[in-house]
């Protein structure tokens, strides 16, 4: 994995994995090192959340994640197009019937922002549209599972597994263990010409 001569990206990271396995700090040390922009889908519901409930999204941060994560999730899959429900009462004011709705749908506002490198991708549809995507663009898409193995199973809507990684990463040590497998993976591979 490298960068172009312009120091543009020439691939597009995403970072999958079970819930609470250490995805996104493994995308914040990846951008950290190669100075793109990242994002995790979460962050498009959270924005999208507060919008819609009248609450900011500093507020709606300040709650706990897994207090939240129905809410995420059944947000996030009316998104994708997954659902056509949302609890009544949830929103202060209703999504509008046209807003746009698809499988790929928090992948892709995040990468028509300017974000190379994501997280939060938890759909096996929306991994396959994003992937469709980014190579029918020209650019290479990297899927890099990030699995810890003492980590807590916590059950939401997961769908993508290990078989759908290009890479996976072990997060079995400190966030410095983490960063120095980043690492290993972003220097270019030296073919042996003996």
């Amino acid at each position: 994995m490298e960068l172009n001569k312009e120091n543009q990206p020439k691939a597009v990271y995403i970072f999958i994995g079970p819930p609470a396995h250490g995805k996104t700090l493994a995308r914040k040390i990846f951008c950290e090192l190669t100075g793109m922009k990242g994002g995790s889908t979460s962050d498009v519901i959270y924005t999208l959340m507060a919008r819609f409930s009248g609450v900011s999204e500093a507020e709606l941060r300040e709650i706990p994640k897994e207090e939240l994560r129905p809410k995420l999730i059944e947000l996030g899959d009316y998104l994708c197009d997954r659902s056509n429900d949302l609890s009544k009462n949830a929103f202060k004011d209703p999504i509008p019937e046209n807003i746009y709705r698809g499988p790929s749908v928090l992948t892709r506002a995040l990468f028509l922002t300017g974000f190379f490198a994501f997280d939060g991708i938890r759909r096996k549809s929306e991994l396959e549209e994003i992937r469709f995507i980014v190579s029918w663009l020209g650019l290479e898409p990297f899927v890099l599972w990030v699995h810890r193995d003492e980590a807590p199973s916590i059950a939401d809507n997961t769908e993508v597994t290990i078989e759908d990684a290009t890479h996976v990463i072990a997060n079995n040590g400190t966030s410095a263990d983490l960063r120095e497998k980043i690492v290993a993976l972003l220097e270019p591979k030296t073919e042996n010409k003996s």
